[in-house]
């Protein structure tokens, strides 16, 4: 069970002190503070922008402080737009000058954030290692509210790799930090609950969790939690009603698609332990559901922060731009100093000759200083329209291949869905068979036996398939046709599992298509990459990548 690490993900962010000695860093705090306004309200694009302006700035006056500050907030929202690769740049630059620059207050805090981003990757190592440098900061600092925070994240992390003394260990440790802050120290129970748990003291972590649930008085993220391992222990208790009970109540309190996936697939598992067939599909119908809806938030979040990236790109060129054209401004005002003091002393010496012959060589030098001026700022415009109709062309077509791209892996995406929601049904219609056909009173009916059959002949039909190969192709237009040319030998079945593999599942998703044993996919696998003439079958991902 996956525990919720965010206690000090928004804590930390705010920790810093207003500058007001200077007007300029005046000006700088205003942007900080409309920036996490609108992070804090979800207007992640507006936000960005602010914080990248902020950033160019306090660059340009090279104050690290409100650098740190602007990378850090920029990775937050990149992280919560779910463009984790643009967080962690932003995580990692923030943390260069915390430790080139700042103190260990600013190290803790991008540290702590790395490692959230981390365990959400599920890279536990990693998770584990930015919190143990995160809490010993806290502990030379004396710091004892951000040592039991970061006390209980290194216990979550302690439970999900089953190292379950070390777990017990920070929670001690947090318990004695946190006894002033009690809102936080909820979690260190979840925390001890879910060690209880997996130590398998059933009887002692019900008791707590049912105690320690009767004492919240909200909802939110940490109800969820509990009410989930509330379910796992009345499963593993043999209790399924109540654990079933347990989890409808963790539905209701859900606040996320994430979390309600979570919920969906363990009702689908409990409903077919408890023979309700009727609602372990419609569990599963919900599960696809809300993959469906947590795919079109990533990519809509992912094509928003693609979006945002552009206009920001675009937003630095502008700034260079100015700049650019401030100096050549500043250029063309030396050039024309230089040359009226030539005209005036052209013109001094033009006047010791003759008054009129001054006056005509004036006349002529101003009608020639206008047309190469006027010739001048004429070549310039050109230049500046030019410029930028370029740079319109380069971005628009950076946002169509980006579209295009988002397009085809959520067709892609969508494939695979179908394809698992098949290898589901395929499954429960497998299962359903087999235990009719071990009842042998139900075989007696002949009506349940010609339905039997028809079941098996409804998992041996190819016409889903016929369909799915129809629409991979208008995907990923000419990869069959190039592969088929390539490979002459492959057979319908070495082309249907290549299709899976190229979808990017797994052996137990294909096995569960094809209706085989993992066993059997991995030695097909081996087979195709012969075929294909491959050294090793773990190079085979990456040739039909390439095709």
């Amino acid at each position: 069970m996956k525990m919720n690490l965010f206690i000090v993900f928004y804590i930390s962010i705010f920790n810093f002190t207003s500058v007001l000695h200077a007007q300029n860093e005046i000006e700088l705090d205003s942007i900080l503070f409309q920036s996490l306004k609108l992070q804090k309200d979800r207007s992640y694009r507006k936000s960005i922008k602010l914080l990248t302006n902020l950033l160019v700035e306090s660059k340009e006056q090279k104050l690290y402080k409100y650098q740190f500050l602007a990378l850090n907030n920029l990775g937050v929202n990149y992280y919560s737009m779910l463009d984790y690769g643009e967080a962690l740049n932003n995580y990692l630059e923030a943390y260069k000058i915390s430790t080139e620059h700042l103190n260990k207050a600013e190290e803790m805090t991008v540290l702590n954030n790395l490692a959230i981003l981390y365990f959400d990757q599920g890279e536990l190592a990693k998770s584990k290692g930015y919190f143990l440098k995160a809490y010993k900061l806290a502990q030379l600092k004396g710091d004892d509210k951000k040592m039991g925070m970061y006390s209980i994240n290194l216990a979550i992390v302690a439970n999900m790799n089953n190292e379950l003394d070390k777990a017990i260990k920070y929670l001690n440790t947090a318990d004695s930090k946190l006894k002033n802050y009690p809102s936080i120290a909820i979690s260190s129970t979840i925390a001890r609950i879910e060690n209880l748990y997996k130590r398998n003291l059933i009887k002692e972590a019900n008791s707590m969790a049912l105690k320690t649930l009767n004492g919240l008085k909200a909802g939110g993220e940490e109800k969820f939690n509990l009410l989930l391992l509330i379910s796992d222990i009345f499963e593993s208790e043999g209790n399924l009603l109540r654990s079933k009970q347990y989890l409808e109540n963790a539905l209701k309190v859900s606040m996320t698609p994430k979390n309600k996936l979570q919920v969906f697939q363990k009702l689908a598992k409990l409903n077919k332990q408890l023979k309700e067939y009727d609602k372990a599909f419609a569990a599963l119908d919900s599960v696809i559901a809300t993959r469906d809806t947590i795919n079109n938030l990533k990519n809509s979040a992912l094509f928003e922060s693609a979006r945002v990236r552009f206009e920001i790109e675009n937003y630095k060129n502008q700034l260079s731009q100015n700049k650019k054209s401030l100096q050549l401004t500043q250029s063309r005002l030396r050039y024309f100093i230089g040359w009226s003091v030539v005209i005036l002393l052209l013109i001094a010496w033009a006047l010791r000759n003759s008054i009129i012959k001054s006056k005509q060589r004036k006349i002529i030098h101003n009608q020639f200083k206008k047309m190469i001026t006027l010739e001048l700022e004429k070549k310039e415009n050109d230049k500046i329209i030019l410029e930028r109709q370029l740079q319109n062309r380069k971005t628009m077509a950076l946002l169509e291949e980006e579209r295009l791209k988002n397009e085809i892996e959520s067709r892609n995406r969508k494939l695979a869905t179908k394809a698992l929601q098949i290898a589901n049904r395929n499954e429960l219609i497998d299962n359903i068979i087999n235990e009719l056909t071990e009842q042998k009173e139900v075989l007696k009916s002949k009506q349940v036996t010609r339905k039997i059959k028809e079941l098996k002949i409804l998992l041996k039909s190819d016409n889903e398939w016929k369909d799915f190969m129809i629409h991979f192709e208008q995907v990923n237009n000419g990869f069959l046709k190039k592969l088929k040319l390539q490979h002459p030998n492959l057979n319908v079945n070495d082309v249907r599992y290549l299709c899976y593999l190229y979808m990017n599942l797994s052996n137990k998703e294909i096995a569960s298509l094809f209706n085989v044993t993992q066993e059997a996919i991995r030695k097909r696998k081996e087979r195709v990459s012969d075929k294909l003439n491959l050294p090793n079958s773990k190079g085979l991902y990456n040739y039909l990548s390439s095709i």
